[in-house]
């Protein structure tokens, strides 16, 4: 649920762009890692949402630099790290 998620200690997002699609996540990731959660994402390709979230519904988000979701982004690569 909304409610563990903001409060987990460590956040695992594999093979899943938040950002693309399901946007209201991000907003979800950015409360729980003002919370002190730790996320890392596995996907093949980096997600632009995961790496610097700019909520635009806030003011830090238009005129900052946004908050980084992701402390550790693992890239794997199709086909050869299965």
């Amino acid at each position: 649920s909304v409610p563990d998620l903001e409060n987990a200690d460590l956040i695992l997002i594999a093979g899943q762009n938040p950002g693309t699609n399901h946007p209201r996540m991000l907003s979800t990731l950015e409360k729980a890692k003002a919370n002190g959660a730790r996320v890392i994402a596995i996907n093949p390709l980096p997600e632009a949402g995961l790496l610097r979230f700019k909520d635009p519904q806030k003011v830090h988000g238009v005129v900052g630099d946004g908050v980084q979701i992701a402390d550790e982004f693992l890239q794997i690569r199709i086909g050869g790290d299965q």
